[in-house]
């Protein structure tokens, strides 16, 4: 049995796929024997309802700028929306803090999943997304 004091307050209600949008580059140069650097960013943001106690999160990410410039394989644009709830002891402060730091957090692999098998099912090399320091990644959105 579970010791209830490490369980915790916020309940995930699932997730959607509210966006996606895939391009292949049909003039990509592939360099023989050289592997392409992944480039992507990843943005997220929150909404909180204090009066019912929910969070909504919207992850953001792109792969490989759309841009006839640059040498990219592909352009992906992903949004990925999760629903969370928390019980009505939480204080509104940790409400807040749910909404930043673990929601995003455990929308997280989900998103890399959704790339991954886009990417799969694209027939390209399949991008895997490196774990993210979404404490950073917050950080770095508020600058």
């Amino acid at each position: 049995m579970i010791d209830k004091s490490i369980e915790s307050h916020l309940i995930f209600r699932g997730y959607k796929v509210l966006h996606l949008s895939y391009k292949l580059n049909q003039n990509f140069k592939s360099l023989k024997n050289k592997s392409i650097p992944l480039e992507f960013k990843i943005r997220s943001e929150s909404t909180v309802d204090e009066t019912n106690n929910e969070i909504t999160v919207d992850l953001f990410c792109n792969i490989f700028e759309e841009s006839p410039e640059k040498n990219n394989p592909f352009h992906l644009e992903v949004n990925l929306r999760g629903w969370f709830k928390t019980n009505s002891t939480v204080e509104k402060n940790e409400l807040y803090r749910y909404a930043e730091i673990n929601a995003p957090a455990i929308l997280f692999p989900f998103l890399r999943t959704v790339v991954s098998s886009v990417t799969m099912a694209a027939n390209v090399p399949p991008v895997i997304l490196p774990l993210v320091n979404i404490n950073r990644l917050n950080e770095i959105q508020k600058q």
